[in-house]
């Protein structure tokens, strides 16, 4: 993927990632549930509306975020 990510479009994936608590929140119900999962990085996914931003990129987003 060649997007560049601008401070806006960062906080806003960011604060779209907190609003989806099965991706993160291991207390959640939902954490273990794969179906959940799938559906919040479909949601994230639209929302961000990015081409060629699919689940596999969220998750490398999601590390980078981590480990910076």
């Amino acid at each position: 993927m060649t997007f560049r990510w601008s401070e806006d479009t960062l906080l806003k994936f960011v604060s779209e990632y907190i609003r989806h608590e099965p991706l993160w929140n291991i207390k959640c119900l939902e954490y273990r549930n794969r179906q959940a999962k799938q559906s919040a990085y479909k949601k994230l996914q639209k929302c961000m509306n990015i081409s060629g931003f699919c689940k596999k990129e969220i998750q490398l987003k999601i590390k980078n975020i981590r480990s910076a």
